[in-house]
C-alpha cells in the first residue's frame, strides 16, 4: 500500500523518503509504502516506483491506499486525502454523516474522492462528476455499477435525468455555478469536504444551504471542514 507524501508531510515518511526529498529537488509528488518502496514523480513529468532496497526504478502510474475494508486504486493525479494523521479520520467521519438510516435511490458524488463511500452507501444508483479525468477513471475502476461522468463545473450538464437523496460534494473551488446545480436537487442530505473555506466562501454556503453542523479537522497549517447540509 503505497501512502501519499509531500512537500508538507514528508516528515512522517520513513527515513529513506526524507532523505530523497532533500536530494531529488525535482521531484514533484512522493508515495511511501513504509516497506522499501517510494512513488514518485519528477518535474520532467515521469512517475516511477523506487526500490530503495534494490535502488532499482519501475515505470508507474497508479498507488493503492487502504480504507475501511476495502483497497482504493488511484491514479498518481487524482486527489488524495493525504495527511497520514486525518485522512481515514475524515473519512470516517463523512461515512458516517452519510448515513440516512433507510436505503436510498440514488447518490451522487461531486469532486476528489467521492467514489471510496459508493460501496458502504446502500442505494440503487451511483452517479459521479469531476472535472479531472483521472477522478471519474478511477471511479469507474474502483465502482464499476457506477455511472461517472467528465464535466466543466462552470456549465455542469449531464444527458441522464437524476434526482439524487445524498451528495457528496468534495472540490477546490465551491463557486455559484456549483451552487446554483446542487440547487436544483431535493435531496435529503448534502455533505460537503472543504480546505481552506475563506469566510466569503462559508457565508455563500450558509446564504444557499441550510448547515446543521460543521466538524473541523486540522490539516497542517489549514483547516478542513466537514459541512452537513439540509434544503434551505
Amino acid at each position: 500500500m503505497l501512502t501519499k507524501v509531500s512537500s508538507g508531510n514528508f516528515n512522517f515518511g520513513t527515513d529513506q523518503i526524507k532523505d530523497y526529498c532533500l536530494v531529488h529537488l525535482d521531484t514533484k509528488i512522493i508515495q511511501d509504502n513504509f516497506n522499501g518502496q517510494l512513488l514518485i514523480k519528477t518535474n520532467s513529468g515521469q512517475t516511477y516506483l523506487y526500490d530503495y532496497l534494490n535502488k532499482k526504478y519501475y515505470l508507474h502510474n497508479t498507488i493503492q491506499i487502504q480504507w475501511n475494508t476495502k483497497p482504493i486504486i488511484k491514479q498518481i493525479e487524482s486527489f488524495d486525502q493525504n495527511n497520514p494523521l486525518v485522512a481515514n479520520k475524515i473519512r470516517d467521519y463523512v461515512l458516517q454523516e452519510c448515513t440516512l438510516g433507510k436505503k436510498i435511490n440514488c447518490i451522487l458524488g461531486i469532486g476528489g474522492e467521492y467514489y471510496i463511500y459508493f460501496p458502504y452507501i446502500q442505494s440503487k444508483t451511483y452517479y459521479g462528476i469531476s472535472n479531472h479525468l483521472s477522478i471519474v477513471e478511477d471511479a469507474k475502476t474502483n465502482v464499476p455499477y457506477s455511472d461517472n461522468y467528465l464535466v466543466n463545473y462552470d456549465n455542469i450538464k449531464l444527458n441522464v435525468s437524476i434526482n439524487p437523496e445524498l451528495i457528496i460534494l468534495n472540490v477546490f473551488n465551491i463557486h455559484e455555478n456549483i451552487i446554483k446545480y446542487i440547487k436544483k436537487f431535493k435531496y435529503l442530505k448534502l455533505i460537503i469536504i472543504a480546505c481552506s473555506l475563506s469566510d466569503s466562501k462559508l457565508k455563500l454556503l450558509s446564504d444557499n444551504f441550510r448547515i446543521r453542523k460543521i466538524k473541523y479537522f486540522k490539516n497542517y497549517s489549514s483547516l478542513i471542514r466537514v459541512i452537513s447540509c439540509y434544503l434551505k
